[in-house]
Parts: C-alpha cells; sequence; structure tokens
C-alpha cells in the first residue's frame, strides 16, 4: 500500500537553528520515494519561506501555511484563506494590544512599511523568513495567517480574546501565529488523501504545537524524542531526536522503508 508520509520542519528534519537539512534526512526521504512512497514536507511556513527546504530535500508534495494550502506534485491542489470579516476581526483585536502584525500570504510575511514596520521586518528576517517585505498597505485578500509579535503580557491579552475564535501558535514570549478557526495541517493533510484516494496509509511526523491536528487524521503519529510531552502523549509512538535519526528509526520500524 502507498504510504503518505508528512514530514514538519523545524525539529522534526531540521535541528532547532540550522538550515541545512542533514544528509542522513535527505536520504531518507530519497529512500521513502524509492519504495513508491510520497514523502511531503508539512510546516506551519508559508510556501516562500519553505522552499528552499522543500527543495535542499528533493520533494514536490507539501503542506504549508498550517494546511491552508497542499501542493502534490507540484501543482497546487487546495487554498484556503482568511475569511474577510475574521480577517479584520483579527486584526483588530491585535492592534488593541500591539502595532507589531505581519500578514502572511503567498508572497510571505508582510508588514506596514513604516519606521514600526521596517523594525519588525529586521526581526522576522532576523528569524529566517527572508521573502518577507515591507508594503505601503497590508493584504486583504488571499491571507493565510496573521502573526502578532510583542510582550508575553500583550500576546498573552490577544490569546484571551482569540481564544475559541482562531487557531493560536504561540511559539515563544513574544510571537504567535494565527490561523482561521478550524484550520490546521489535519485539514491540509485530509485534502492530500483526498486527492490520493482512500488507498494509502498516512504517517505523520512532529514536534510541536501546531502538529496536534495532524496526529488527528493520520493513521500512525510519530512525536520525535525532542517534541514538547503533549504531543508525544497524544502519538502512537514516540522516535529518537531529530538529530539521532528519529525519521528513519521510526519508519524501518513501521516496514515503511
Amino acid at each position: 500500500m502507498k504510504a503518505l508520509v508528512f514530514l514538519d520542519i523545524d525539529g522534526t528534519i531540521l535541528p532547532e537553528g540550522k538550515s541545512k537539512v542533514p544528509k542522513d534526512i535527505i536520504a531518507t526521504i530519497e529512500e521513502i520515494k524509492s519504495k513508491g512512497h510520497v514523502p511531503f514536507i508539512c510546516t506551519g511556513r508559508n510556501v516562500g519561506s519553505a522552499m528552499d527546504i522543500i527543495n535542499q530535500v528533493g520533494v514536490d508534495s507539501y503542506v504549508t501555511s498550517n494546511g491552508q494550502q497542499v501542493t502534490v506534485g507540484g501543482e497546487v491542489i487546495y487554498s484556503s484563506y482568511f475569511p474577510q470579516e475574521e480577517l479584520e476581526f483579527v486584526s483588530g483585536v491585535i492592534h488593541e494590544f500591539t502595532p507589531n502584525i505581519a500578514i502572511e500570504n503567498n508572497e510571505g510575511l508582510n508588514v506596514e512599511d513604516t519606521e514600526t514596520g521596517r523594525d519588525l521586518l529586521k526581526l522576522i528576517i532576523g528569524h529566517g523568513f527572508f521573502d518577507s517585505q515591507a508594503l505601503s498597505k497590508l493584504p486583504t485578500k488571499e491571507v493565510f495567517q496573521v502573526w502578532a509579535f510583542g510582550t508575553k503580557e500583550q500576546l498573552d491579552g490577544i490569546m484571551h480574546e482569540l481564544k475559541g475564535k482562531a487557531e493560536l501558535y504561540r511559539w515563544s514570549d513574544s510571537a504567535l501565529e494565527i490561523a482561521p478557526g478550524g484550520s490546521g495541517k489535519g485539514s491540509g493533510i485530509m485534502m492530500a488523501k483526498r486527492y490520493f484516494g482512500e488507498n494509502v496509509r498516512t504517517f505523520g511526523f512532529g514536534d510541536g504545537v501546531n502538529d496536534f491536528s495532524m496526529m488527528d487524521v493520520v493513521d500512525i503519529s510519530v512525536a520525535m524524542g525532542n517534541a514538547v510531552i503533549e504531543l508525544k502523549q497524544k502519538c502512537d509512538y514516540t522516535t529518537t531526536d531529530c538529530e539521532d535519526g528519529g525519521v528513519e528509526k521510526a519508519l524501518r520500524h513501521f516496514e515503511v522503508i
């Protein structure tokens, strides 16, 4: 049976703080393909910021922007955007607490071309979002996600106001990723599975809070050894760390490769 293998990027195939995918991961992905299976990158990153990693590992199928867009064989088969009313509501809540807002679309992360925005742009690019840009007017259409940046207290306030009204991914005390309610990596995976039909077996690999919905829909869920404890408790299997051959070991355990 053909397997679809969904691989998170940061902390799963790419060690934290690194920009080059380890050679053993690239070899494992090549082996997945050689067995007739389909490896997917499955990430919270937008397609622009993920493309360097996608090219490094040599795949043409990927779920990006936390399930908001799905590409199979180089062709976009699904895109879902923030409803206009919901986008305006979320943006309004963020502005009540912080001016530091970024709008994510296919072009990357976009900030306002103001002094505040340009300072934020430097911060974002410093975190690896090299496709980010400052615009005179922020996009209001075909928006995948919204990002808020600020103090811990500011982001706590935003989360309190948006709880149950949007999908919230908190990576640190200073950054909050916000997606439309009901979205997630899981919804993107379901679109990919529908494309291939029912006669496929799905595997999900991840380490963080935005991988929960992935694990809800795959047949076999795998947490990396370096994953947050809540994800390990949720998954079928816990492998070793991403820097200790975790992906390969799990795939051999389940006889995918």
